[in-house]
């Protein structure tokens, strides 16, 4: 059992992934990527897998991965990301940046596809994600994800109203569609997104 001290605010839920960054992947189940890409409305075609990142913000992005033992493998398609009630204790506790779909998984020996379906181990540490191209790597420092958001992150103290998705990039906030890009910039957004108290956290690993 973990003790968490608090619900993020909103604000810190969207706050988007670095450039390029370093943390701890884990795995969906079988065919349950696929399924959240669908019912997002995304294609995975020319996509090497889904996967799920931990901020609302970085869904629709695209990644590169390197596994601790392995090259630059992709562009993976984000289509999912952590609950907000979830986010502090998997960056927190687990130090997750990514979860992969099961046959990335499978292919990086993580899961066997058996019937049942067994996992082998259910974490990979040290796994860089980029949302630039491999080529382009070596422009950006390499962020370690868990100390940089929990640096950031906020918990608050009132109720927050939640933000509905609706592909591709829109979110419902209050009542009000947004465009988290293009409607208004990301300070603007982040001030629409927090309630009327918050605490700061600034506890690090």
């Amino acid at each position: 059992m973990y003790w968490i001290p608090g619900y993020i605010s909103n604000s810190s839920w969207f706050i988007k992934a670095p450039t390029v960054s370093r943390g701890n992947a884990t795995f969906y189940s079988p065919w349950i990527m696929e399924a959240t890409a669908k019912f997002r409305g995304f294609d995975l075609s020319g996509y090497l897998d889904g996967v799920a990142m931990m901020s609302p913000a970085d869904i629709g992005a695209e990644v590169w991965l390197k596994p601790p033992w392995g090259d630059w493998e992709g562009p993976y398609l984000v289509v999912d990301c952590a609950r907000r009630g979830d986010m502090w204790p998997v960056v927190n506790f687990y130090g997750e940046v990514i979860e992969l779909g099961f046959k990335t998984a499978e292919r990086w020996g993580m899961a066997e596809h058996h019937s049942p379906w067994r996992a082998i181990r259910w974490k990979e540490y040290g796994v860089l994600v980029s949302k630039v191209p491999p080529h382009s790597v070596d422009r950006y420092e390499v962020i370690d994800y868990a100390n940089w958001w929990l640096s950031l992150a906020k918990f608050v103290h009132v109720y927050e109203p939640r933000p509905l998705y609706r592909y591709p990039s829109t979110w419902r906030i209050n009542g009000v569609w947004h465009t988290f890009d293009h409607y208004c910039n990301e300070t603007e957004f982040m001030l629409k997104l927090d309630g009327p108290g918050y605490i700061n956290l600034s506890r690090r690993k």
